[in-house]
């Protein structure tokens, strides 16, 4: 048992049986020692020590001094009253206490000015510098330029504040006016947990991460600057009723936060480029109006927030989105606000947020619809706030300007010396005034119609001009719309310049070119001889071949017309004569194959003799109009001209002869199937011929490429089979094509590298050994484990090969019968050499004439040693083999001879090999534990197990003694009663395989007698004082080497300490005492 075990517990007290005096008066004597030595060793010393502040102060009109704490309680340097002493502190005549120009450097570990309980002071600081109140424990130390811990009353005014771990720390308190103070270059600016305090008009600047940081209610904060800080300008978090105002924040990471705050007033702030939300809130119940939120990420994003009202905002230019209302945003209403130049105006995820108040809504820069009542609210609702709330803005902000329709004149229409007159329409909105513009000059006019002015019309020259009418409504919204008029007061004029008159034309139709002055051009069109009417759209091109075929050998009068859009007309003619023979209508575009002669026959009539003539020297035309190829023509385009003549006229015909090669080239020898061996590389040649020449041989594989000569090639084709389509071709994409097959085949068997052979293992030992075969292809293996084998070498008369009934069944077996060949090769005999007959249960060879594998039954019997037959279980697996060819057992394997067919394969082709696995067990069993000689008392049984193990079981024991016996678990007993003396016994074990071992060992048979036992007291009672007297030794060691605490404590710990040794001394010793006395 513990010491503190017996402090704490009295009932052991209580309980112990304290029997033996003298036993107590020893022990209590050696403890009452080990005291006395205690106490001669123990001293007790103290010293008080008292620390003061020394505050170094500098007589002058600015001071430079420590940091220093005033605590109204008496617990800082300096009470008020006594701050007066110092002369930087003075009391006004309002009897407000006056610190001012001072400088203060702070430490790790303190503020640098730190105001404490101060409840009923009225106090200023100003005009002070306050700087490094930070290091490396200022997170555990919260030091700060000014701390103000459960004060009223202050003033911070004008105070230059930076490089603390915070610039102002404001915890408890109330009615304190943070004003006019520049707080930089800080960890955080103002850190609050109080209520009721003003911060108003100071600067923030470069300060990491929060600039205002507030946990207390009903505070203002109120026309600060904050610029380029941290985390956020403002966070507010576990508060309310705070009210932010009129503050300008910029180039912070957020502008304003409220966390879990809820009735608070966002008023009136201007906030620019937030990095990511202007203003973020996880509150309800806040009141966001009139702030201006421009090139922020965000201008307002809720997380949570519900039943906030957020009206009378701009927000402009989010890089992202205007508002964010993200799933758990609930009731906020939303109205009044401007929405421009957003990437994303508003989205909306959360639930029963109103976008508009019942009568107005928001206005929106992106809004499509319109105000056609003027009445400031859009007609149809705003439809792009996007999220998973697919709310609207039903009463979307909205003024656009009158909607005006012209409906008199029409846009381009052409006007002479009448002056135009005009009809507009408003379609939309209510107009008060209207006006247009024409040619620069401005006119007003009542109503929706009238004309326009009559001494503008008359100065302007002929063209085009612009007419654009305006109105206005109450707001002074214009709208506009426009169109575009002409001014024409010229003739047109039409001139032909060709043809010529009196000019002589034959059966092709003739070309024209007009000239033509009119700005305002409407239509032109001509006819001939004056009939039908044909209209044209250009001043040049050609009289339409239909019209010119109607007239042969006369004159013909070609007359132009054209007129413009107000009507006027103008004219002009040509008289040209028409006469020529004519042709035999044909095909002007003719094709014939490469290769092929050219003929046609070509006439034309005239009332005199025709001649013809061609004007291309790769062909000639005779008398007769027959025409042939005078050259061999080569592909390509012929252009020639036919002219025939009757001495006075000429008709020339145009004919286009194109020579083309559709003809495929044909194969020398059609391509064939190939088979190669795997391994070997693949090369065949393709011939095919063209009379434009073969330009390229081309094949659809991958696999296999082909040269520019027709040589498939493959250097290493992979094992399978290859569909390939083949072609040749023309220069002229003329092709002809085959499909063959490439067989890639193996016939050849993988090859031992490491050949399989018989194996013998010692029983308990694990198979283990390796066999390897190589292929061009990978090699795979399996082994087949052989249950039964038996050798023949006769047959009968039938070739029948008997065996054993009810060793072999149809279903779970499979019959292998094999041999050795001239080559010592294993060689299974094909199934259709045997029969099984499973009713007489023999195989049954079958003649054949065909040899297989050197063996024919027929010819070949005589010359074999020896057939074999085996069979083996299907489902067999005891052994197993890996893919590194590694062979294995995979379950204990008894004594005797197994039978293992190993087969490398590459997929195809097989290399077989047979072996045999001799497990032998040639150990003997082991004794487990020593066999001990054995002692009996006369009459007393022997009953004494050994124990064996062998890993084929034990089998039986064996004893050579007849008075004793073993039984099969190993216990020796004695079946006759043993008198008094030694025998020797030899026990012999035997496994299950025969295999023994033996021990002997001695059994004697005594009579003893027995003598009594016990503790001499006296012993036993000094070896209790030996004991005790060591103890009191070690614990007054102990004690002393523990002599600064007790010099520290104080003699009452001395007292109280002796009275627990020894109450735990005597209790220890008298309990060992005992427990001695008792053994």
């Amino acid at each position: 048992m513990s010491f503190s075990y017996y402090f704490y517990n009295k009932e052991d007290d209580i309980n112990l049986n304290l029997r033996n005096p003298i036993k107590i008066l020893i022990i209590l004597f050696l403890s009452l020692g080990c005291i006395v030595f205690f106490n001669y060793n123990y001293k007790i010393s103290s010293n008080d020590s008292s620390t003061s502040k020394e505050i170094k102060i500098e007589t002058s009109e600015s001071w430079t001094v420590s940091p220093f704490t005033i605590d109204q309680d008496g617990n800082g340097d300096y009470t008020w009253d006594q701050a007066l002493s110092q002369p930087w502190c003075y009391q006004d005549n309002d009897d407000n206490y006056i610190i001012e120009n001072l400088t203060i450097q702070g430490t790790d570990y303190q503020s640098c000015i730190e105001i404490q309980n101060s409840i009923n002071v009225y106090f200023y600081i100003r005009n002070c510098t306050f700087y490094e109140a930070s290091g490396p424990y200022q997170a555990q130390n919260d030091p700060a330029g000014i701390t103000l811990k459960n004060t009223h009353l202050g003033k911070i005014y004008n105070n230059n504040i930076y490089n603390n771990w915070k610039g102002i720390y404001i915890d408890g308190g109330a009615s304190n006016y943070i004003e006019n103070n520049f707080i930089h270059n800080n960890y955080r600016g103002v850190v609050g947990d109080a209520n009721y305090n003003w911060i108003i008009l100071n600067q923030f600047y470069h300060n990491a991460q929060n600039d205002i940081n507030l946990e207390g209610s009903n505070n203002y904060i109120e026309e600060n600057t904050i610029d380029s800080n941290g985390y956020c300008a403002i966070y507010s978090e576990y508060n309310s009723d705070n009210y932010i105002a009129d503050n300008i924040i910029q180039n912070n990471e957020n502008g304003i936060i409220l966390y879990l705050s809820n009735d608070n007033v966002i008023i009136n702030n201007k906030i620019y480029n937030a990095k990511d939300d202007a203003i973020h809130i996880r509150s309800d119940n806040t009141w966001v109006s009139s702030n201006y939120i421009d090139g922020n990420k965000n201008g307002l994003k809720s997380l949570g927030g519900s039943y906030n009202t957020i009206l009378n905002n701009t927000f402009i230019n989010s890089s992202s989105k205007g508002i964010d209302l993200d799933t758990n945003s609930i009731g906020n209403e939303l109205y009044k606000n401007i929405f421009k130049k957003n990437n994303i105006n508003a989205k909306d995820d959360g639930s029963n947020n109103n976008w508009d108040n019942g009568s107005i809504g928001n206005y929106w820069d992106d809004y499509s619809g319109r105000d056609a009542d003027d009445n400031g609210i859009g007609e149809s609702p705003y439809l792009n706030i996007i999220g998973n709330s697919s709310n609207n803005d039903t009463f979307p902000i909205w003024w656009d300007p009158p909607l005006l329709e012209v409906n008199n004149p029409s846009t381009n229409e052409t006007f002479g010396n009448n002056i135009p007159s005009f009809q507009i329409s408003v379609l939309e909105g209510i107009s008060y005034s209207h006006w247009y513009i024409i040619n620069g000059s401005k006119f007003y006019f009542t109503g929706n119609s009238g004309d326009i002015n009559q001494n503008k019309w008359n100065v302007m020259e002929d063209g085009i001009y612009s007419l654009k009418f305006f109105a206005n409504d109450s707001r002074g919204k214009i709208g506009n719309t426009s169109l575009y008029i002409i001014k024409d007061t010229k003739d047109p004029y039409i001139e032909i310049k060709n043809p010529k008159e009196d000019e002589l034309f034959g059966e092709k139709t003739i070309t024209f070119d007009v000239l033509i002055d009119e700005a305002n051009l409407d239509t032109i069109w001509y006819s001939i001889n004056e009939s039908s009417n044909y209209s044209v759209n250009a001043t040049s091109g050609i009289i339409n071949q239909d019209l010119w075929d109607n007239y042969i050998d006369c004159p013909v009068l070609i007359q132009f017309y054209i007129n413009d859009t107000l009507g006027h007309q103008d004219s002009d003619e040509v008289l040209v004569r028409k006469d020529f023979p004519i042709w035999s209508p044909f095909e002007e575009n003719q094709t014939i194959e490469y290769g092929v002669p050219y003929y046609n026959n070509f006439t034309a009539f005239d009332t005199q003799s025709v001649k013809y003539s061609v004007n291309n020297t790769n062909f000639k035309i005779d008398s007769s109009g027959i025409l042939e190829n005078n050259t061999i023509l080569e592909i390509g385009l012929y252009s020639i001209q036919l002219n025939a003549s009757d001495g006075n006229h000429h008709n020339i015909k145009n004919l286009k002869i194109r020579v083309f090669d559709t003809t495929g080239p044909n194969w020398d020898q059609i391509p064939l199937n190939q088979t190669i061996e795997f391994g070997n590389p693949f090369s065949y040649d393709l011939n095919a011929s063209d009379l434009s020449g073969i330009d390229n041989y081309g094949i659809n594989s991958t696999i296999f490429s082909i040269t520019s000569d027709g040589i498939i090639q493959n250097n290493s084709p992979s094992f399978g089979v290859y569909w390939l389509e083949v072609w040749a071709e023309d220069p002229y994409k003329n092709n002809c094509s085959a499909h063959i097959k490439i067989n890639v085949s193996d016939s050849i068997s993988p090859s031992w590298n490491i050949t399989p052979k018989n194996q013998v293992y010692e029983f308990g030992m694990p198979l283990n050994f390796q066999i390897n075969a190589t292929d061009l292809r990978n090699v795979t293996y399996n082994i087949n484990f052989l249950q039964q084998n038996y050798t023949y070498d006769y047959f009968d008369d039938q070739y029948c090969f008997p065996f054993f009934e009810n060793y072999i069944t149809e279903i779970n077996n499979s019959i292998l019968v094999y041999y050795y060949d001239k080559n010592e090769e294993i060689q299974f005999l094909d199934e259709e050499f045997y029969e099984i007959n499973y009713t007489t249960n023999t195989i049954e060879l079958i003649p054949k004439i065909v040899n297989y594998y050197d063996f024919n039954p027929i010819t070949a019997l005589n010359d074999l040693t020896d057939f074999y037959i085996c069979w083996h279980e299907l489902w067999n697996d005891s052994f197993k083999i890996d893919n590194n060819g590694i062979i294995f057992n995979n379950s204990n394997l008894i004594p005797g001879k197994y039978g293992l067919e190993i087969n490398a394969s590459d997929g195809i082709n097989h290399r077989l090999k047979l072996i045999t696995i001799m497990v032998e067990n040639s150990s003997n069993p082991e004794w487990i534990g020593n066999i001990e000689n054995q002692y009996l008392n006369i009459g007393e049984t022997l009953n004494y197990k050994i124990n064996a193990s062998d890993i084929s079981g034990i089998d039986h024991f064996w004893v050579n003694d007849s008075r004793f016996s073993v039984n099969n678990e190993g216990v020796v007993t004695n079946i006759t009663s043993l008198s008094e003396g030694t025998f020797w016994i030899t026990v012999r074990v035997n496994d299950t395989l025969g295999n023994v071992n033996s021990i002997s060992f001695q059994i004697k048979v005594e009579n003893i007698k027995t003598s009594p036992n016990g503790n001499n007291p006296i012993i036993i009672l000094i070896l209790g004082v030996s004991i005790g007297i060591g103890v009191g030794g070690l614990i007054g060691g102990l004690l002393k080497i523990r002599k600064w605490k007790s010099e520290r404590n104080g003699m009452n710990l001395l007292k109280h300490l002796n009275l627990i040794i020894i109450k735990s001394l005597v209790i220890s010793y008298i309990y060992l005492c005992l427990s001695m006395c008792k053994s």
